[in-house]
């Protein structure tokens, strides 16, 4: 089975990039990377095989921060926070029910903890699966159980005040 690896790296000078692995990669918060499998801080990054030979479908779903107008301004940046032994265990029970539901290959989740400003990428799905239709099925699963279940808050900070979501 071939690797292929992709990494979403950001900052607040560039845009997001997808990088095929064959670039070196920035140093930097590798190690508090091996600390946690799908809550992070800092730069969203993931190793991904293809599955076998017989998966036709790789969905990447990526969600960046918005600039929404709320009732306290608009939004500049969002810090996340999350009680993260609860959200590693929440985020893998609901891969494992994926898996199960939609009988997807491999799937990898990602969700930034901290400060993360409008534009930047705050949560990753990528879905590895036969036919492109359980692998979107499966990803909206995905994301739509996370919101629902793992204990992330976000705290949107605008240019007028703070709201807590």
């Amino acid at each position: 089975m071939e690797m292929k690896s992709l990494f979403f790296l950001h900052s607040r000078e560039d845009k997001t990039k997808v990088f095929d692995g064959k670039e070196k990669k920035k140093k930097g918060r590798a190690e508090d990377m091996r600390k946690r499998k799908y809550i992070v801080k800092g730069k969203i990054s993931f190793r991904f095989s293809r599955g076998d030979e017989k998966c036709g479908s790789f969905v990447v779903f990526l969600g960046v921060v918005r600039a929404d107008k709320t009732p306290v301004g608009k939004v500049k940046y969002i810090e996340y926070s999350a009680y993260e032994e609860m959200a590693e265990k929440e985020i893998e029970k609901i891969i494992k029910e994926a898996k199960e539901k939609f009988r997807v290959e491999e799937i990898d989740v990602k969700h930034r903890v901290g400060k993360v400003r409008v534009g930047e990428p705050s949560f990753l799905v990528v879905v590895s699966s036969e036919h492109r239709k359980e692998g979107f099925a499966a990803a909206k699963y995905i994301t739509d159980e996370v919101k629902k279940r793992v204990p992330i808050w976000k705290k949107e900070v605008t240019d007028k005040g703070k709201i807590w979501k």
